[in-house]
Formats: structure tokens, sequence, C-alpha cells
């Protein structure tokens, strides 16, 4: 049986992982767009990811055509 695994385990494997692949791999890429992040870049993808999940939730709660 495994042992549950940490939230920054996690994502030091993930990391670790990513830094395996090419140089110009997607997720390398991706990864480094992220590290350029200012934290008001990240509260304002935050907002946005907030926003979209209360759209969703208005939308399960009207009734189907």
């Amino acid at each position: 049986m495994f042992a549950k695994r940490t939230r920054e385990e996690e994502l030091g494997d993930f990391i670790a992982d990513v830094l395996k692949d090419e140089p110009d791999s997607f997720r390398r890429r991706i990864v480094a767009i992220l590290a350029k992040l200012t934290p008001s870049d990240w509260a304002a993808i935050e907002k946005r990811g907030r926003e979209i999940l209360d759209e969703l939730e208005e939308e399960k709660k009207k009734p189907a055509p």
C-alpha cells in the first residue's frame, strides 16, 4: 500500500519530471511561462477561474430545456 504524498512532494515530483523533458517540450515551455507570472498575474488568474466556476455552477442550477 502506498503512503499518501503531500502536495509539496507531488509538485516536486512533477517539476523533476518536467525537467527531464526536451527543452522545447510543451510542458517545459508552459512551466517556464508560469514561473514568470507576478503575484498580481496569479491573483487575476484565480479571480477569473473562480468566476468561471461560479458560472458553471449557475448553469447546473438551470432546468434542462
